[in-house]
């Protein structure tokens, strides 16, 4: 019983600690799902709600005159729990839209709706990184007018900038 209240007790603990750290206005960085790289932005809307957003694109090409090309929005909301003052655990919603042109052969566009889930380990305060799964439907639209309907689990990878607007601001040091 002793050692049921003790967790009890200190997994409170962290939780007020990790809630009184300082939270970053925004975040600004690098993603990856090892077929796309691009850039991921999020905002905080108020305290463990966050606005995402994520730019993708790929450029593949041959000597063969195969080449592929895509660019990738995500727009999302996400909120967050943190487990101890450097890892977080966050969840929620991103809108997808896709564009791929296989040249010279066909060009897709896809429409998405993704469930995202992670975790984000912040070593130090000013930075940040983690992975994410996204499960979710899609719907791709060829240009010949074909549509395809799939189920899609990416996992991306993200390393992030947290820019801290609760620092406190004073006289430089001399």
């Amino acid at each position: 019983m002793k050692k049921t209240l003790l967790i009890i007790v200190g997994l409170c603990m962290s939780q007020t600690f990790a809630q009184a750290q300082d939270l970053p206005k925004h975040e600004f960085g690098l993603n990856t799902n090892f077929s796309n790289v691009g850039f991921l932005w999020k905002m905080r809307l108020k305290e463990n709600y966050y606005l995402r957003q994520t730019y993708m694109l790929a450029l593949i090409g041959n000597d063969l005159g195969f080449r592929y090309h895509s660019f990738a929005y995500n727009l999302g909301l996400e909120k967050r729990l943190s487990l101890t003052e450097k890892f977080q655990l966050f969840h929620g919603v991103d809108i997808r839209y896709k564009s791929e042109n296989y040249e010279p052969h066909f060009k897709v566009n896809s429409f998405g709706l993704h469930y995202v889930a992670g975790f984000q380990y912040n070593p130090i305060s000013s930075f940040g990184m983690g992975m994410e799964i996204a499960p979710g439907f899609r719907m791709d639209r060829h240009k010949d007018g074909g549509n395809f309907y799939q189920i899609v689990t990416p996992v991306s990878l993200h390393m992030v900038y947290r820019f801290n607007a609760n620092k406190k601001k004073g006289k430089p040091k001399i």
